[in-house]
């Protein structure tokens, strides 16, 4: 829709609509299986537990590009509260991610979710690649994080 009038000079001006809001973060897992869903509360858990249990082997938060001074990550204080749980599902989720490869993925995952890098245009922008890329990226790394912890539950079982 647009709307038209005339300036001062007499020039008839034209004014376009605003653009459409895009659809927030939370959009993007509404239209996932539960499985993803649960996956993504794992995630969440992981990175509270990261930062408050940092002793127990936690990955670093990525500092090696210039999307870090963006980041807001949670800090190990009384801000944050309680200490996340000590559970093997998420000792086990942390040493599949990270055994797993640095490639964009991972960048992605640890930018998205312990850096707590937003908006995910942000993490686009310093990826390369565009912002619906960035959640295939941070799904396909959790579900294959996610398969690794569960390789190592097994052996853990069978031991």
């Amino acid at each position: 829709m647009t709307a038209s009038t005339e300036d001062p000079q007499g020039r008839y001006v034209r004014y376009a609509a605003p653009a459409p809001v895009e659809p927030d973060e939370r959009a993007e897992l509404r239209d996932t299986s539960d499985e993803d869903r649960r996956l993504h509360e794992l995630c969440e858990d992981w990175a509270y537990w990261c930062h408050t249990r940092r002793y127990l082997g936690a990955p670093k938060p990525l500092n090696t590009n210039s999307i870090a001074r963006w980041a807001a990550p949670m800090r190990a204080t009384a801000s944050v509260g309680r200490d996340g749980p000590v559970s093997d599902e998420i000792q086990r989720f942390n040493l599949a991610i990270c055994a797993q490869p640095m490639g964009k993925g991972r960048q992605a995952f640890i930018l998205y979710y312990l850096n707590r890098v937003r908006p995910v245009k942000k993490i686009a922008d310093a990826l390369g690649v565009s912002r619906k890329h960035v959640y295939t990226l941070i799904a396909d790394y959790r579900r294959d994080a996610a398969r690794g912890a569960a390789a190592l539950g097994q052996v853990d079982v069978a031991a």
